[in-house]
């Protein structure tokens, strides 16, 4: 397997698959929702989610992505509250969410990802006890994500931070990028969803 090709594709792929489900949505909240998450990225997070299945059964990938695209979307959450955070006025290329709308709204459209990552988990067609350890898994990862940021900031205004404190910090803040493919698990084990078979 050419991993490099694979996940080329894979990234084209969730392009077309959260165009179809986000582009179109109706409203102004909807459409600051799906702004960064249409603007593109390299969308590494699904495609290792697909990658794990595939490795499990060829095509498998099929099966749980939506699933995966919940990886993307929760990502995408929580950089939408981080330029809020920083300040930041651009993000891949296109304005932040809070620049192109306005903050309040920018907090509403990451709370809309937040809650459709869940959604799209509950779309794969596996045991309910393989979702909802998922669920759980995925809220529990976000809630280490916002303690970590939470820390970061604190620290912003300490000289006292030890190295326990820093490594706690590190580990929580990406940490969820890194094991979100576990929580996502369950589904890969018995989860049959084919990608026209969920909606939002």
């Amino acid at each position: 397997m050419d991993l490099g090709a694979y996940l080329e594709d894979a990234a084209e792929q969730i392009d077309i698959v959260l165009d179809r489900e986000f582009g179109a949505l109706p409203g102004e909240l909807n459409k600051a929702s799906a702004h960064l998450l249409l603007a593109g990225g390299k969308r590494l997070r699904p495609a290792v989610v697909m990658l794990a299945a595939d490795l499990v059964e060829n095509g498998r990938s099929q099966d749980i992505l939506p699933a995966a695209l919940a990886l993307e979307v929760t990502h995408t959450f929580t950089l939408v509250h981080d330029d809020i955070m920083d300040g930041d006025a651009v993000r891949r290329g296109v304005p932040t969410v809070h620049m192109k709308w306005n903050e309040p709204t920018a907090i509403l459209a990451g709370d809309v990802l937040y809650a459709h990552a869940f959604e799209l988990i509950c779309a794969a067609i596996a045991p309910d006890i393989a979702k909802v350890r998922s669920v759980n898994a995925l809220a529990k990862a976000c809630a280490d994500l916002c303690d970590g940021q939470h820390m970061d900031i604190h620290f912003e205004n300490r000289d006292d931070v030890d190295e326990m404190e820093y490594l706690e910090m590190v580990s929580k803040k990406p940490g969820y990028c890194m094991l979100l493919p576990q929580p996502l698990a369950p589904p890969l084990q018995g989860g049959q969803c084919s990608a026209g078979q969920f909606t939002l």
